[in-house]
């Protein structure tokens, strides 16, 4: 019995992970199962589908961070930028090293005009990617540098 416990939360922590993109889908959770229709919903630019099936996701699993990701995403398409700094920081709570919810929250903080955090989670995505080359925070330092340099603009109009 305890090895049938074992042996299905090492499956389900596995299936929950962002390598598992090419499960076949009878092998997923119901949560995840969500998760995939709303991303679809979400690149359509369906919003309001991808923001309740997201909210599906959470309700089947709280504890499915790909959900409260995508649900970020998802407020940040409709520049609901609390909600979205919210729903992120739950997911980097569960797992907080996530180089993807470390990028969106970054750049949640930028479109809050919040550039001293953005240039924090930069730093803390240099710190994690110290000993690899991960590039992931290329994307939102180059947004902060645009931040700051518009920023300066309206400091000092030319």
């Amino acid at each position: 019995m305890l090895k049938k416990i074992a042996i299905t939360l090492c499956l389900s922590t596995l299936l929950s992970s962002p390598l598992m993109a090419d499960v076949p889908p009878y092998y997923l959770s119901a949560s995840d199962r969500l998760v995939e229709k709303a991303h679809i919903a979400l690149q359509a630019d369906e919003l309001f589908e991808a923001l309740v099936t997201f909210e599906k996701a959470i309700v089947s699993n709280p504890k499915n961070i790909q959900a409260y990701h995508g649900l970020g995403q998802s407020h940040m398409a409709l520049k609901n930028f609390d909600l979205a700094l919210k729903y992120l920081d739950t997911g980097l709570l569960m797992e907080p090293s996530s180089l993807p919810l470390l990028k969106d929250r970054g750049l949640t903080l930028i479109a809050l005009q919040d550039e001293s955090a953005a240039k924090e989670v930069l730093d803390k995505m240099r710190f994690i990617c110290e000993d690899k080359p991960c590039g992931s925070g290329d994307e939102l330092e180059h947004a902060l540098t645009i931040a700051l340099q518009e920023k300066v603009a309206e400091i000092n109009p030319e």
